[in-house]
């Protein structure tokens, strides 16, 4: 398997390394700059993993304009530079996250070539440490982040943004979340809330939801105001009173005691990253080698090792 063979390099290597995934043949980067080389070598459609290590962009700044996936090690894989995606049309069709698994400085959809703003038709982005995102809406005509926490949001945009089990805190002043649909999350510090939220916690930013005049729907969910606007609709709210308390911590965890205050979701947990059937979690797993199920074997004719390695589900 790709991503076991990945997970057994990534375990043995001394250095931080890069394996490129070609129609199922493997290569591997170990030099300064590995991961543009493995780009460098990639075409749209193939997958780079990341073992757990820094891995430098050289002068900063990367830009990718082919249909990959980039899988890291979690939190641990992290690139420190710039990602700028400018991928042209027509739109490719990636079949793995766009992102799985990797620290980010700063992600940025703005060149996004075509007409509509999007990158590729359907794209996810999952259990990601961003620092800065950049007109995230722009990714994919529809486009999830699952399990991400993202320091500095901005999903300013017309295409379909959906937020799951993530930790998001949007810029200030373009943290727009027009078209955005959130299960489970931690929201804080937006321009306008999502256009429907369910089982969510949510902070007060700049404008309450429905103030500019934009409808809502909030379902199931924890807020530190009140909202009044008629262009809103609110189902099972929980409202805090005392606003002197912060909601969130400076990580964006929740500071509440919500099972003390008996105040839980509809599907019996918390609301906000711990509801919900998929945790968020600040340390991502990662697929693990089944040793009972792989094996390394010498062919003598050939002077070449035969391995064979499957990997537990992560």
């Amino acid at each position: 398997m790709i991503v076991a063979a990945c997970a057994f390099f990534a375990a043995s290597a001394q250095n931080p390394m890069v394996t490129l995934s070609h129609n199922g043949e493997l290569s591997f980067f170990t030099n300064l700059t590995a991961l543009e080389s493995a780009y460098n070598a990639a075409v749209s459609g193939d997958t780079i993993y990341l073992s757990h290590g820094d891995f430098v962009v050289n002068g900063g700044s990367f830009d990718i304009k082919k249909g990959l996936s980039i899988i890291g090690n979690g939190y641990g894989s992290h690139i420190l530079g710039n990602i700028t995606i400018s991928i042209v049309s027509p739109n490719p069709v990636v079949e793995a996250p766009l992102f799985d698994g990797v620290r980010l400085d700063k992600l940025d959809f703005s060149n996004a070539s075509d007409v509509n703003y999007h990158v590729i038709e359907t794209a996810e982005i999952r259990r990601c440490w961003i620092r800065n995102l950049d007109n995230g809406a722009r990714a994919a005509k529809n486009i999830t982040y699952d399990k991400c926490y993202i320091e500095d949001a901005d999903f300013n945009g017309t295409n379909t943004v959906i937020l799951k089990n993530s930790k998001i805190k949007c810029n200030y002043n373009n943290g727009y979340l027009y078209n955005v649909t959130a299960m489970n999350c931690n929201i804080g510090l937006t321009s306008h809330y999502p256009l429907t939220a369910i089982s969510c916690i949510l902070k007060k930013g700049s404008n309450s939801p429905g103030v500019s005049g934009s409808s809502a729907s909030i379902i199931n969910c924890l807020l530190d105001f009140k909202p009044t606007s008629s262009s809103l609709y609110q189902h099972e709210c929980y409202y805090i009173e005392d606003s002197s308390e912060p909601i969130f911590d400076d990580k964006m965890n929740c500071t509440l005691n919500l099972t003390e205050s008996g105040y839980l979701g509809q599907d019996g947990n918390i609301v906000g990253i711990m509801g919900g059937e998929n945790h968020f979690s600040e340390n991502p797993s990662v697929p693990s080698v089944d040793t009972d199920n792989s094996s390394v074997e010498y062919d003598a004719e050939n002077n070449k090792l035969k391995v064979s390695i499957t990997v537990k589900a992560d």
